[in-house]
């Protein structure tokens, strides 16, 4: 079976399994945030640096009203083994509880926090702060207007299929944990390092495209690849957009000195000609510059939005989410 097939069938199979629930447009207030990666807050761990920017956000969406779902990879349980994990981030999970006592987090669960999988073994660990809550391999929102469905939001952290995130997780699980955790306490190292697996960051991100691009009024909105789409584009196929539609000198220079200064760390999302606005990724909240990125929707918009290190909340991208539909 082909990569292409075989994660088609693992999406699709995630997909008819998932929790449903049915939201009205107007009041859809939610911010999806995904790969904290939080471990030990030793040299291995990729949160440390976003901890602060992330604080600030959540306070920012909670003192809003609005609803918070984690879309996998919070928790790096690749690295750190159930039976020696205490969390070194209680003001960020006193946060999230907030959310929780509120009614208002969702949880879904990626492959380096797949043991949430089982309830049992998250309220033994996770349970001083959300006990009872669910956590799911994927969830699916039906969107209405005026009690008429307008279309459906799919989200799923998106490493379904994958080789080495979900039939062999094992044994990734064993080379990160023994192998790559030492290395990356000594090196100083990250996992998160977009410029490591460009290629197949772009295979993902393509493949989760093809998939979610068939099913009618309906986006897809995951995480994984730690980089941000938005309206099934980069931010380096966003630049070369605009370069290609706009005629001032001045412009272009900057455009291109932007293009040149991401392109290490920027890949495509390879659709061909007709790129349909269906698939969208958070990006993550583990980038080595202590900046984090997600996905808003509040007042009829979906929007990618950065939260810097200084507390500055950024809006790179916005659009109707019914006219997407």
């Amino acid at each position: 079976m082909s990569l292409e097939s075989r994660t088609h069938k693992s999406l699709s199979k995630a997909a008819t399994k998932a929790a449903r629930l049915k939201t009205e447009l107007s009041e859809l207030k939610l911010v999806v945030f995904s790969d904290q990666h939080r471990g030990m807050k030793d040299d291995a761990d990729d949160f440390v640096q976003c901890e602060s920017t992330y604080k600030q956000a959540l306070s920012y969406y909670l003192s809003a009203n609005y609803k918070l779902l984690l879309l996998g990879d919070v928790e790096e349980l690749w690295e750190n083994p159930l039976s020696h994990f205490s969390s070194q981030y209680e003001e960020v999970q006193k946060l999230e509880r907030e959310f929780f006592l509120k009614d208002s987090l969702i949880r879904i669960w990626g492959n380096h926090d797949d043991f949430w999988r089982e309830k049992s073994i998250f309220n033994r660990y996770q349970g001083k702060y959300f006990k009872g809550l669910s956590v799911h391999e994927s969830l699916i929102m039906e969107v209405c207007d005026d009690g008429r469905e307008i279309g459906e939001i799919v989200f799923l952290h998106g490493h379904q299929g994958s080789l080495a995130s979900d039939r062999f997780a094992t044994i990734s699980r064993f080379f990160v944990r023994w192998l790559w955790r030492p290395w990356q306490k000594i090196t100083g190292a990250k996992l998160s390092t977009a410029s490591r697996n460009l290629e197949r960051r772009s295979r993902t991100d393509e493949l989760l495209y093809k998939w979610i691009k068939p099913r009618e009024r309906a986006i897809l909105i995951a995480g994984h690849t730690h980089q941000a789409v938005f309206s099934s584009s980069s931010h380096i196929d966003y630049l070369e957009e605009l370069l290609r539609n706009t005629e001032d000198i001045q412009e272009q220079a900057q455009i291109v000195s932007e293009m040149n200064r991401v392109r290490a760390s920027q890949t495509h999302v390879k659709v061909g000609g007709d790129r349909q606005s269906c698939y969208f990724n958070s990006g993550c909240c583990s980038f080595e510059d202590g900046d984090i990125t997600g996905i808003e929707i509040d007042n009829g918009q979906i929007k990618l939005i950065k939260w810097s290190r200084d507390g500055k909340r950024i809006e790179l991208r916005s659009a109707d989410l019914q006219g997407v539909f």
